[in-house]
């Protein structure tokens, strides 16, 4: 019967890490599991009938999952999550510069309702409402209802009112719809809801 030893190894075997980091430490292995981590559609699913009660792992999955789509449904999921938590209006934000227009839309509507949007986030949603497809066009106007008394319901209302005159029936439906939020602000639009009758 022959038997076999097992070999010594011939250097001892270290870990890496960055410099100065306990390369041991709970945080990075949770960073270097975090960026091979992906997120699907099943789990936000499960996540979605208490969205409050995991809002951290709907924040992975706003930067993790496993396409545009998923990443929206988890940025619509974030919108009430605590005001207090500036890393998902971080990740909101990022995602609304970066994602898909799918994305972007969905980030900037969350980051409208969680009261973090900014001008220039205005603007885009604004710009979709000219250059996007019919479904973008939608959800863009639908997003503005959320600017309502604020201090861009001019501007939101000017942009609904140009969407009145798309060939798309209901891109038209929706401005008309969401112009009805803006109440006395959108009083002027009668006469140009009026002709669509």
């Amino acid at each position: 019967v022959a038997s076999y030893a097992t070999p010594e190894p011939s250097r001892p075997i270290t870990t890496v890490g960055y410099e100065g980091q306990d390369v041991n430490s709970v945080s990075l292995a949770s960073d270097w599991t975090l960026a091979d981590r992906t997120i699907t559609v099943e789990q936000v699913a499960r996540w979605m009938e208490e969205p409050l009660s995991y809002s951290d792992e709907l924040f992975e999955a706003l930067q993790y999952g496993e396409n545009d789509g998923v990443k929206a449904l988890a940025a619509v999921l974030l919108t009430d999550a605590s005001d207090d938590d500036n890393r998902i209006n971080q990740a909101l934000k990022h995602a609304a510069a970066k994602g898909s227009d799918l994305l972007k839309v969905t980030a900037l509507d969350a980051l409208i309702q969680r009261g973090a949007v900014t001008n220039a986030g205005i603007d885009e949603l604004l710009a979709f409402l000219a250059n996007g497809d019919a479904d973008i066009k939608n959800h863009a106007a639908s997003s503005l209802r959320n600017c309502a008394d604020s201090e861009w319901t001019t501007r939101c209302v000017d942009g609904l009112v140009e969407l009145l005159s798309d060939e798309n029936v209901t891109v038209v439906a929706m401005a008309a719809s969401t112009l009805g939020d803006f109440g006395g602000h959108a009083a002027g639009t009668c006469g140009d809801l009026q002709q669509l009758a």
